[in-house]
């Protein structure tokens, strides 16, 4: 537990030189390879949460498999209730195209700096951005 402890000086001395400081009510420890017991003192020790994988840091998950279906429905639901909002009714298909490229395509993009989207994600998308569009079914499928 001593490093915890050089752990828990080095956030003092952050705080001290930048001004900041570190929330451990927010804070949360991911202990891998280790048992509960020891899992519990160290959070203890760092006075923060103990938290379990997969986590969601800065929108993207952590320790979920992402070739997985299930992963990417976060991106997936947005993308539909991002459509809800708008009227498809009320919009030409000039804007609905526009709108497709500006923002629905938008939506993946800082998944897809991480991870590689799956042929099924891929195909979920633009069936949903083709159902918006107004175009049941593509030439050739």
């Amino acid at each position: 537990m001593e490093f915890l402890r050089n752990i828990k000086s080095i956030l003092f001395s952050f705080q001290s030189f930048s001004g900041l400081t570190v929330n451990y009510a927010k804070s949360g420890i991911v202990v891998i390879g280790k048992d509960v017991n020891w899992a519990e003192m160290a959070a203890a020790e760092l006075q923060c949460n103990l938290v379990e994988l997969p986590i969601t840091y800065l929108g993207v998950p952590l320790g979920a498999s992402m070739s997985r279906f299930s992963s990417w429905q976060p991106i997936i639901e947005r993308i539909q209730n991002r459509l809800s909002s708008w009227k498809a009714s009320c919009i030409s298909r000039a804007g609905k195209l526009i709108l497709i490229k500006a923002v629905l395509s938008s939506l993946p993009v800082y998944y897809l700096s991480i991870f590689k989207m799956s042929k099924k994600v891929a195909a979920e998308i633009n069936r949903i951005q083709r159902r918006f569009l107004g175009v049941t079914s593509m030439e050739g499928e």
